[in-house]
């Protein structure tokens, strides 16, 4: 679980990098890609980041889910 979990700030900053070089939404596999950071390590991540609001869940097609940051102006 995350909250047992020592976040490391470079590793949030790299995956959220990683949204803002697209205009689409991601899947664990592509944010794995794009960062080199392992799929199990994004999975955390990701984790982390829904818990605090910084990325959404968009989509599933199959059992790839798709991730977006999550716009500011939304409640």
């Amino acid at each position: 679980m995350v909250n047992n979990m020592s976040i490391n700030q470079k590793i949030v900053e790299k995956i959220l990098e990683c949204f803002k070089n697209t205009n689409r939404d991601l899947t664990l596999k592509e944010i794995a890609e794009k960062t080199g950071l392992t799929r199990t390590t994004i999975r955390t991540y990701l984790v982390y980041l829904l818990a605090t609001g910084k990325i959404e869940e968009t989509r599933q097609i199959g059992k790839s889910k798709f991730y977006k940051l999550k716009n500011k102006n939304q409640t």
